[in-house]
C-alpha cells in the first residue's frame, strides 16, 4: 500500500472513529434505549432497594408552606403508617373545622327497594332515622380522625368526629381494587419508591396509582446522563388515554435517589423541522434539557444511615404565570394561532419564551427516626377495618328482619308466652288457692 493511501486510509478512520463517538455521545444525552449499559442496572438496584422493605411502621408530620398561591386551609397533620407487602393502615387527624364536607352525601336517606316489608323492619328503619336526627351537626365536633385501609384487594375507610369523650363514626363503602389508592395529601409508599404518582393522566385517580418503580418498567425512550453530583434517567412512557409522561430521576454516588422531576420537553414531543421553529423564536438552540416545563419535583434528602431511606422530602408543585408587561403581546400571539396565522411549534415557543415558573405550593413530610420500623412481623388484623359501612350494617338488618316468621317474632313469641303463662297461673291460684279473693 502506498503511503499517501496508507496517510487516506488513516484519516478515513481517524473521520469515521469521530464521528461515531460524536454519535455516540449525541445518543447518551438524548435517545438511549433502556438496554444502554447504564439504564437497566440503575432500575434494577432502584427496584431491589425498594423489594427488600417488606413492613414499615412509621409516624409522619405533613408541612404544607402557605403562600399567597396556597389555597387550602391545611394546618401541620401528623400521620401513623403501617405497611405489609400490599397492605397497609394510614391514620391521621385534623381539626374538624378543615374538613371540607361532602354535601352531596344524605344520611338516612332510604329508596323505594328499602320500603319496610314488615313491622319490625319499619321499626328498625325509624329507629335508624331517629338516630340520625339526634346526631349533632358536624362542626359541634373538635376533631376528625381518619382511618385507611387496605388489605387483601379491598380499600375501606372510616373516620371519627370527636369533642371529648363524644364521637360520631362514619364508615364508607369497600372499594374492590387490585392497586391501592391514592392518598388526599401526600403518600407514604414513596419513601420507599412504592407511593403513587399523583397527576399521572391516570382515570379514577382515586382508585389507581402507578408506583414511582413501576412507571420506570414501563415501555417508553429512555435517556441515561452521568454528571459529577449525580447520575440522571429521563423516562417517557404513555399511559392511559395515551397520556404522555416524562419523568426524571437523579441518583446520586451512594445509590439514593435524590430527585424526581415529571416534566415536559419540546425536544421529546416535536420533530426536527418543528425544533428549529421554536429555536427560531427562543434565539437558543433547543436540546434534550431545554426549553422545559416542570409540573412536581420531588427532592428526598436526610437519608437513614441503615437502610438509605429518606427521612425528609420536599414537594414543589409548579404554575406558570404571564408578567405584565407581556400580556398583550401574549394575546397578540394566541389570536394569531387561533386563526391559524402562527404555527403550533412557534405557539409553544412563544410560551416557553414568555410564561415564568412560580412554586404554586410546597409540601414537606418528615419522618421521625424514632418511629421507625422495618422488616419486623406485622400481626395482618391490624389491616382489617374493624367498622362496617352503614349501608353493610343496614343490609344485615334487612336481612334478619326477613328471616322466617318465627325467627323475626321471637321476641313478640317469648313475652306473649310469659303473659298467657302468668295469666293461668293467677286463675289457678286464685280459684284452687283462694289466692288474691
Amino acid at each position: 500500500m502506498r503511503l499517501s493511501e496508507l496517510v487516506l486510509y488513516s484519516l478515513f478512520i481517524f473521520l469515521f472513529v469521530l464521528w461515531s463517538c460524536a454519535f455516540a455521545e449525541n445518543l447518551c444525552e438524548c435517545d438511549e434505549g433502556r438496554n444502554y449499559p447504564e439504564v437497566r442496572p440503575l432500575i434494577s438496584m432502584l427496584k431491589e432497594k425498594s423489594d427488600r422493605i417488606r413492613t414499615i411502621q412509621m409516624d409522619l408530620t405533613l408541612i404544607t408552606e402557605k403562600n399567597e398561591y396556597v389555597t387550602e386551609p391545611l394546618s401541620n397533620i401528623n400521620f401513623s403508617f403501617i405497611m405489609s407487602e400490599n397492605n397497609y393502615v394510614l391514620i391521621y387527624t385534623r381539626p374538624a373545622k378543615e374538613v371540607i364536607l361532602d354535601n352531596s352525601k344524605k344520611e338516612g336517606n332510604i329508596a323505594d327497594t328499602d320500603r319496610p316489608q314488615n313491622p319490625l323492619e319499619s321499626w328498625l328503619i325509624n329507629r335508624y332515622k331517629e338516630k340520625q336526627k339526634n346526631n349533632k351537626p358536624l362542626i359541634y365536633y373538635d376533631f376528625y380522625t381518619e382511618y385507611n385501609y387496605f388489605y387483601n384487594n379491598k380499600y375501606a375507610v372510616y373516620s371519627i368526629f370527636s369533642k371529648g369523650e363524644e364521637q360520631k363514626v362514619e364508615a364508607r363503602k369497600l372499594i374492590d381494587i387490585e392497586t391501592p389508592p391514592i392518598f388526599i395529601f401526600e403518600d407514604p409508599r414513596i419513601f420507599v419508591g412504592k407511593g403513587g404518582i399523583k397527576d399521572a393522566g391516570i382515570k379514577n385517580r382515586e382508585d389507581k396509582s402507578l408506583s414511582l418503580i413501576e412507571f420506570l418498567e414501563k415501555e417508553g425512550m429512555y435517556c441515561y446522563k452521568g454528571e459529577n453530583e449525580y447520575r440522571k434517567i429521563w423516562h417517557m412512557s404513555r399511559l392511559e388515554d395515551n397520556f404522555q409522561l416524562e419523568m426524571e430521576f437523579h441518583i446520586d454516588s451512594h445509590d439514593n435517589l435524590l430527585k424526581v422531576k415529571e416534566v415536559m420537553r419540546p425536544f421529546w414531543r416535536f420533530g426536527n423541522t418543528e425544533i428549529k421553529e421554536i429555536e427560531e423564536i427562543l434565539g437558543k438552540k433547543v436540546s434534550c434539557d431545554y426549553p422545559e416545563k416542570v409540573i412536581h419535583e420531588i427532592i428526598f434528602s436526610d437519608f437513614h444511615p441503615d437502610w438509605d431511606i429518606p427521612l425528609k422530602m420536599e414537594k414543589l408543585a409548579y404554575d406558570y404565570i404571564l408578567p405584565d408587561n407581556k400580556k398583550s403581546d401574549w394575546e397578540s400571539i394566541y389570536q394569531k394561532y387561533e386563526q391559524g396565522k402562527l404555527s403550533y411549534p412557534k405557539f409553544i415557543g412563544y410560551y416557553h419564551l414568555f410564561f415564568q415558573p412560580i412554586v404554586k405550593k410546597r409540601v414537606f413530610i418528615l419522618i421521625n427516626k424514632e418511629s421507625l420500623k422495618i422488616n419486623e412481623p406485622i400481626d395482618e388484623s391490624i389491616f382489617i377495618s374493624p367498622v362496617k359501612p352503614p349501608e353493610e350494617t343496614l343490609k344485615e338488618t334487612e336481612k334478619q328482619s326477613r328471616s322466617p316468621w318465627y325467627r323475626r317474632y321471637t321476641g313478640v313469641i317469648f313475652v306473649g308466652g310469659c303473659i298467657a303463662f302468668t295469666l293461668i297461673l293467677m286463675f289457678l291460684t286464685r280459684r284452687y288457692l283462694g289466692w288474691g279473693v
